[in-house]
């Protein structure tokens, strides 16, 4: 499967997913949480919200609008999709710069199925969506205390599952950005004229 990957994280894919990443962000930001927060007197859905505790919920449930599933769904779909092409574009951006900076640790870690934990971060926003949906949909009246606890962990889950693909991919970009400063110190040294 990651040769299958490495194939196909081209420097043009890697772009293309960057892309998509930003455009899907920029639409959650500019449209679907602007559109949700008017209908929940003005609070950014659960998803976004760290940290979130039973509280927190137990109270914006009691001031949504009667529009707040309706866009809340909307927003989820969009969410949905940036989660898909950021899982997409973070396996492609790991195996382009294990190709462009090898580096034993990381192969040995891709290969091993580091590449599986964006696609847990994937399942599991997936899961704290719908999770959040139904919380919503309920009767606010209702307290739903096991829901909103098995909402709220995997809402944690997912936080915890994103620092560590974020930190992952910073501290594999920082090194790749390292190797290949090193490399072209190396060959630069030895191209240059002594006039």
């Amino acid at each position: 499967m990651i040769d299958f990957l490495r194939r196909r994280a081209t420097p043009r894919n890697v772009f293309l997913g960057f892309l998509v990443v930003v455009i899907l962000a920029a639409l959650i930001n500019w449209i679907a949480v602007p559109a949700y927060r008017s209908a929940s007197s003005g609070f950014v859905p659960f998803n976004l919200q760290n940290p979130l505790n039973v509280v927190m919920v137990a109270f914006e449930r009691g001031a949504l609008g009667p529009g707040s599933p309706t866009r809340y769904f909307r927003f989820i779909l969009l969410e949905g999709l940036y989660g898909f092409a950021y899982m997409w574009f973070t396996i492609l951006l790991w195996c382009w710069l294990g190709a462009r900076a090898p580096n034993t640790i990381v192969d040995r870690l891709l290969s091993y199925g580091l590449p599986l934990l964006p696609v847990i971060g994937l399942a599991l926003g997936i899961a704290e969506s719908l999770l959040f949906l139904k919380l919503i949909v309920a009767n606010p009246r209702d307290p739903q205390h096991d829901l909103t606890l098995l909402a709220l962990n995997v809402h944690w889950a997912k936080y915890v599952t994103d620092i560590v693909v974020y930190a992952f991919s910073a501290s594999y970009i920082l090194t790749a950005i390292v190797a290949w400063l090193m490399t072209r110190g190396r060959g630069g040294a030895g191209t240059r004229s002594a006039t």
